[in-house]
């Protein structure tokens, strides 16, 4: 089932008012992957099949939005824990051409899939490992304290994701995680804990009738010292 630009056009739209520096190849490689999120989910679960008519809204937008609230480092790494459906380690990618990605994803079914659209989307500079992300598996893999953004988006809770990201991250990396405003207290207490520079990311209001998810989304990210 081919979309097309024209059933998302609506969504190219709104994509354009945020990021108006996109170019058109950026534009339909997003728009080619999120037909292909809605042809696989057929055959794999990778999102909701309520959320099949709402990609861009509940998961591409929230993916892409974060690249307006904080600064990833130019020509950076970026390693995305438990990425599933490719989210949002594929749309920064995108975006995001400079960034050297690895999207580790534990789910065979899952990891053939962000294979094959990083082979048919001729994504560079990006590579899937289909294992479970435990603590000392980073050595075997050549990532240890290398990398300079860990991605988590509904994934586990902050210190599990933590504890796995601590010894990927170089010095001075982040780990960045999408959640949700009632999550708040938690994040601030584990922080408080651990003595962590880090911070809780909102999308401003301007912005929140571009996704339903936008007004209760939390961004926190992590940094290590």
């Amino acid at each position: 089932m081919k979309r097309g630009k024209s059933t998302y056009a609506n969504q190219w739209v709104r994509l354009q008012e945020l990021f108006p520096d996109f170019s058109s190849d950026q534009m339909e490689k997003l728009n080619r992957y999120a037909d292909m999120l809605v042809e696989w989910n057929r055959r794999v679960h990778l999102i909701s099949r309520a959320d099949e008519q709402r990609v861009w809204t509940h998961h591409l937008l929230p993916s892409l939005i974060v690249l307006k609230l904080t600064e990833l480092p130019a020509g950076g790494s970026l390693l995305d824990l438990g990425s599933g459906g490719g989210l949002p380690g594929l749309p920064l990618k995108m975006a995001r051409p400079d960034l050297s990605v690895v999207l580790v994803e534990s789910v065979r079914k899952k990891a053939l899939f962000l294979k094959r659209v990083v082979e048919e989307l001729g994504l560079t500079g990006i590579a899937v490992i289909n294992e479970r992300l435990e603590p000392g598996r980073e050595a075997r893999w050549g990532l240890g304290e290398k990398i300079d953004v860990v991605t988590a988006r509904a994934v586990a809770e902050v210190n599990v994701l933590w504890e796995l990201s601590v010894r990927l991250l170089r010095p001075g990396g982040a780990l960045i995680t999408w959640k949700g405003d009632q999550e708040e207290n938690e994040f601030r207490q584990f922080q408080k804990q651990l003595s962590l520079s880090g911070e809780i990311l909102a999308v401003p209001s301007r912005w929140h009738d571009f996704s339903p998810r936008f007004p209760h989304m939390r961004i926190f990210r992590l940094e290590k010292s």
